[in-house]
């Protein structure tokens, strides 16, 4: 709702910076001819509002709290009946590009960091000579 309201106020400061300014009363015909039957209540309540009430900004505010009545009403998303928890899964990145935290070098994790097998192996030579 919000980028419609922002649509079609950007159209009418357009045609005002170009010297072909429209009223609000216009302004605000786009508005409510270009929303979906979802809204046709707050329109035929925008229709028995008195013309002195009548401003575009009310209109602003009537249309961005009926989008959140709207949205408040619809139930939320949800996977379905038999799904409890669902995940998305990213894909995988290939080894290549994987760097290892350890050496830094590109190929391989740091649990599989040859420099990690050597000094591994070293501590284990050491505490065998004891």
């Amino acid at each position: 709702m919000t980028s419609w309201i922002t649509n079609v106020r950007c159209a009418a400061r357009t045609l005002d910076e170009i010297d072909a300014p429209i009223e609000d009363e216009h302004t605000i015909l786009v508005l409510t001819n270009g929303l979906p039957d979802a809204y046709s209540q707050v329109i035929v309540s925008l229709d028995s509002t008195p013309e002195h009430e009548l401003s575009l900004e009310h209109v602003i505010k009537r249309l961005v709290n009926e989008e959140a009545r709207v949205a408040a009403s619809l139930p939320p998303p949800c996977a379905p009946d038999d799904v409890a928890l669902a995940a998305i899964m990213k894909p995988r990145t290939l080894i290549e590009r994987i760097t290892c935290f350890k050496c830094t070098k590109k190929g391989h994790y740091q649990c599989d960091c040859p420099q990690l097998n050597e000094t591994a192996s070293a501590t284990i030579d050491n505490s065998v000579a004891w």
